[in-house]
């Protein structure tokens, strides 16, 4: 009897052993890939490109193919006319990168406010004249996350310096 029930234990021991070996594993989502983008804007006739002094930060923001937000990044320095924004995504997913460049007046006031959740741009509450701090450039491109460690984009003009000259006899 005291030999059946040491089998019998035995037989229970090897059972859930067993048991929790064979668990289901999770696989795994996808590898994570970074892609380094240069961001450059065309050439115009204001001094934007000259020296960077209006544009002076880009942001960018990595949105799923369902058009929600998947990641925002901290805004990087636009020096020169270019910037370099590292993307991380996950491999064979597709993607929508969304690029602005503006005027920011200290690290977090940018001259036209972004709602990112939104996916909008929002007007600036109190635009000054004559002034190139105003220029907005922007750009999107659909990607999605395979072999290429590298990108580059070159950002559109929506928004330019609107000048005021006014004078006595206006």
């Amino acid at each position: 009897m005291r030999l059946f029930r040491h089998i019998a234990q035995a037989s229970i021991l090897a059972a859930l052993f067993f048991c929790s070996c064979s668990k289901e594993q999770n696989p795994v989502q996808g590898e994570e890939m970074r892609i380094s983008y240069n961001v450059s804007i065309p050439e115009t006739k204001a001094p934007v490109t000259a020296d960077g002094a209006a544009i002076n930060k880009v942001w960018y923001a990595l949105y799923n193919a369902d058009n929600t937000l998947a990641t925002k990044y901290a805004p990087v320095d636009f020096v020169g006319g270019n910037a370099r924004c590292e993307v991380v995504m996950m491999r064979d997913r597709s993607y929508k990168i969304v690029f602005v460049a503006q005027h920011y007046s200290d690290e977090a006031t940018s001259a036209y406010p972004i709602d990112a959740q939104n996916a909008l741009i929002g007007v600036p509450q109190s635009p000054q004249a004559n002034t190139d701090k105003y220029d907005l450039f922007y750009g999107t491109q659909d990607v999605t996350a395979s072999g290429s460690a590298a990108g580059s984009i070159v950002l559109d003009r929506i928004v330019s310096m609107v000048n005021f000259t006014c004078s006595d006899e206006y």
